[in-house]
């Protein structure tokens, strides 16, 4: 497996094709700017507390990935999202940002 990180792209290049385990793995590697925030929250964990939050994180990660996976592989869906995508993106991260930013 190989990441291309550019500035404002970043890319998976799989020998396997589109496997889950290199997506969680994307999903990983992408998420360390979140260091700052999390390292508070579990260094005020006990273990039990610790061990149950990283159980329901990695299960959400492979639930997640895997719902993504057999909707990307709809033909109709996956072509709509070809099709559109300049417009998608875009507005899925604008609507993001604007629930982030009232509290949503």
């Amino acid at each position: 497996m190989l990441v291309k990180k550019n500035l404002n792209n970043i890319r998976l290049i799989s020998s396997s094709g589109n496997s889950i385990i290199s997506i969680f793995l994307l999903t990983l590697s992408a998420g360390g700017d979140n260091i700052g925030i999390y390292t508070p929250l579990f260094a005020g964990m006990n273990s039990f507390d610790f061990a149950v939050t990283l159980a329901i994180f990695g299960i959400m990660s492979v639930l997640w990935c895997f719902m993504a996976q057999r909707l990307s592989s709809l033909p109709f869906l996956s072509n709509f999202i070809k099709k559109y995508k300049r417009i998608i993106v875009p507005v899925v991260f604008i609507t993001l940002g604007i629930f982030i930013l009232m509290g949503i």
